[in-house]
Formats: C-alpha cells, structure tokens, sequence
C-alpha cells in the first residue's frame, strides 16, 4: 500500500512537471492579459507606463451603453451576426453540397471559392473600395448600366455602408464556412443514405431527416464561428471604411483600437475588450443550449 502511495506520487509530480512549461506559457500569454485588462478597466489611465491610474469603478463600462459610437457598434454587430446567419451559413452549406459531388473541375471549384480566406482582409478592404468607387467602380458602373442607380456611393453613404461592409464580411466568409461544413458532410456514412433511398426519401427528406441531424455538431461550431467572427472583425472595416462615415460602420474591435491608440483611454478599451469577452462566452453558451435542446427534438 505504501509503494503504491509512493509510485501514486512519483506519476502525479511527473504529469505536474510535464504540464508546467504549458501552463506557465498559458498564464503569461492568456491568463496575466485578461487578468490585466479586468483590472486596468476600472481606471480612468492613457497607458503610458508609470503614468497616473485613477480609479473610477464601472465607469467606463457605463460609458459603452451611453457613447452615440458604442451604440452603433452594438447594432452593426446585430447586422454582422444576421448577414451570416441568413446569407453566410446557407451559402455556404449549398457549396458544400455541391462540392462533395465528384465532377469534372471539383477541385478548381473548392480552390476558387476559398481563394477569399486566402487573401489578406486589409488587401480584400482595398479591393472592394475600388468595386465600391464611385462612378469609376465596376459595381456602380453596373448600376448604372442596368439603370437602377446613378451616382451611388455604397461606402459614403451612411444608409449602404455597413450593409457594403456586411457584404464583403459574408463574400470573405463563406469559403472557410464551406470547408468546414463540407467536412463535416464528407464524415456521414453512406449507407444511411442508401437505407433511406431504398425507403423512398425524397432529397428534401434526406437533408431533413439525415443531414441535418447528423451534422449538428458541425453546424454548432459553424454558427458559433460566424457570431463569434463579428466580435473579431476590424482589418476589413479599416481597409473598407475605417468606422466611417460618421461612425455609422463602427464595431467594438474599431471602437477599442480608436479608444485606445486615438483618445489615449486605455481604461475604457480595456473595458470593451472584457465586455467583448463575456458577450462571445454568453453567445457561445447560448448556441450550445439552443443546440441541445433541438438534439432532443429530433431524437424524439
């Protein structure tokens, strides 16, 4: 009993020791950050070191849900989140569909629609800034050839330009959320599929019935992926309109980097940053519960 104890002991410390350059390379990269941020939110501080810190409790968390810029920001996540629910994920899960069939030209297929997460987002900002150039542009120059519009400045207009922005997030998207699903589909045994075509499904049953179903763990990590995508979102809003015009295309990533390297408020992007983190985790739960719940629907 003793040498067990003993043999116990000599295995935990090995294990201990193991893990311990991780762990303190995870408390130095990870853990210290956050904890820094969290306490660095609650003072008024322009983050030159050894500078005055002045505390000023939940005062900067306050000032998110009263800054005119902060609620743009809240919304236009809304609008990122709702572009990806409704254009990304569907667009994507057809890609998918379409390249898990063997056809003449299936890879050069797969390889140009993820060319965009390929890109660099900056370069993809600048590029759709000339599509979106006025009268000079492709896309206005298409508008006006067809006659719809004249003279339209998506990016300049405080009406288009975030649903300009959401477009391109959703153009830039939809490739990587095609590999992932397209995985996933690539995972589902066929004789599921055999078995339900000898029962006589129709393709609208199989996709209901089998697909879906069996892809929900997939289809949670694409949907959390694509919300949790909005919160990171800020070299493309840059390259594309840099929070303008006004503020109307501003996100909290956009908000925390003017907050902090342009009005020298470090305390209050700091407090955005933690706030950014807590609503992916909420986000994060609330998929997952949502996903449980309809797991044990369709069991039923």
């Amino acid at each position: 009993m003793q040498r067990r104890k003993i043999v116990r002991k000599k295995v935990v410390l090995k294990a201990v020791m193991l893990a311990l350059p991780a762990l303190l390379l995870y408390t130095c990269a990870i853990i210290y950050p956050i904890g820094n941020m969290v306490v660095t939110s609650f003072f008024e501080w322009n983050g030159v070191p050894n500078s005055p810190m002045t505390f000023v409790g939940i005062q900067n968390y306050s000032k998110f849900f009263t800054d005119y810029a902060a609620q743009y920001a809240v919304k236009n996540i809304l609008i990122l989140m709702t572009f990806g629910l409704v254009f990304t994920i569907p667009l994507a899960f057809f890609l998918a569909t379409v390249i898990n069939k063997k056809f003449r030209g299936q890879r050069l297929f797969r390889v140009f629609y993820f060319i965009p997460v390929l890109i660099n987002r900056v370069a993809i900002g600048l590029m759709f800034t000339f599509i979106f150039f006025p009268q000079i542009g492709p896309f206005p120059m298409l508008l006006e050839k067809l006659h719809i519009a004249e003279n339209i400045n998506v990016l300049g207009n405080m009406n288009t330009a975030m649903l300009g922005v959401a477009f391109v997030s959703v153009w830039n998207d939809v490739g990587f959320q095609m590999i992932l699903l397209s995985s996933g589909m690539a995972s589902l045994p066929s004789d599921v599929y055999e078995a339900a075509e000898l029962d006589g499904a129709t393709a609208w049953q199989k996709l209901r019935y089998v697909t879906l179903p069996m892809m929900k763990g997939t289809l949670k990590v694409s949907v959390v992926f694509v919300l949790t995508g909005a919160f990171k979102i800020f070299d493309l809003v840059m390259g594309l309109t840099g929070g303008g015009p006004g503020n109307v295309t501003q996100l909290p990533s956009t908000l925390l980097y003017s907050a902090a390297f342009s009005g020298s408020q470090f305390g209050y992007a700091n407090a955005i940053a933690i706030m950014t983190i807590i609503l992916c985790l909420i986000i994060t739960a609330v998929v997952n519960a949502i996903f449980k719940e309809r797991e044990v629907k369709w069991r039923r």
